[in-house]
């Protein structure tokens, strides 16, 4: 039985937990994630990670120059004052569509969550259908000679049991192998440890838990990933 973690206020998605943003109509995607109408005003797409540029580019198209209605947690701009938002064509969200097609994946981000649980569940289907990426995801953590030939900074999905967990005045490690300078390790940063006390996680207890976790690949001494949110962990056990 899948169990995850989730911080407090993190519900399933509906559109009357949401604010309303209004209607839109896009006629092309500048980059993968941001969208732009024909008057200028420009969109990003929220609560998710796209791993699958060709995949993308082909569903986006289906749905321009369709109306669509965009909703938000709250109000939020990037720094180039672009809106994030989901959006939904009649019942279906565009990101769910993403996601279940296998060309996306949920992703948390700060003032991005409602819908994370949601999405979650629709990345269940397409890994369990073995859908686009998830033909070949996760990585096994256990491995990470193979991790190795991954390039730095790409977004991945990795499994694997924790073999200790270790702390400093600076940070929190979950450890999934011996060998510190060649094993995968994953790492909270002191900042955000808060997040993970909120949402009722106690790292010190995931020694010999396995683990799903999702981010951004680094290589510091082996194979590193970075946790900034709980949502970036599910428990499998």
């Amino acid at each position: 039985m899948l169990a995850v973690f989730w911080i407090a206020g993190a519900q399933a998605c509906g559109r009357k937990g949401l604010q309303d943003l209004g209607s839109v109509q896009f006629v092309r995607n500048d980059t993968l994630t941001i969208l732009v109408e024909r008057n200028g005003g420009a969109w990003r797409l929220a609560g998710v990670q796209v791993v699958d540029e060709e995949g993308t580019k082909a569903l986006l198209r289906s749905v321009m120059r369709q109306p669509l209605e965009a909703y938000a947690d709250q109000r939020l701009l990037d720094r180039y004052q672009r809106s994030w938002g989901y959006f939904w064509q009649g019942e279906d969200l565009l990101q769910a569509r993403l996601i279940e097609a296998g060309v996306a994946v949920a992703w948390p981000r700060d003032g991005q969550l409602a819908c994370f649980e949601h999405l979650l569940k629709s990345e269940e289907i397409a890994r369990a259908q073995g859908r686009g990426l998830w033909q070949s995801w996760p990585f096994s953590v256990t491995a990470p000679k193979s991790l190795g030939q991954i390039a730095r900074g790409q977004f991945v999905v990795l499994e694997g049991r924790v073999k200790s967990v270790g702390q400093t005045s600076a940070r929190r490690y979950l450890n999934f192998g011996v060998d510190y300078s060649s094993d995968t390790t994953a790492v909270i940063e002191r900042k955000n440890l808060k997040r993970f006390r909120s949402a009722g996680m106690e790292l010190s207890k995931l020694k010999g838990k396995r683990l799903r976790l999702r981010g951004f690949l680094d290589q510091r001494n082996g194979p590193y990933l970075s946790l900034a949110f709980p949502e970036q962990i599910e428990l499998l056990d």
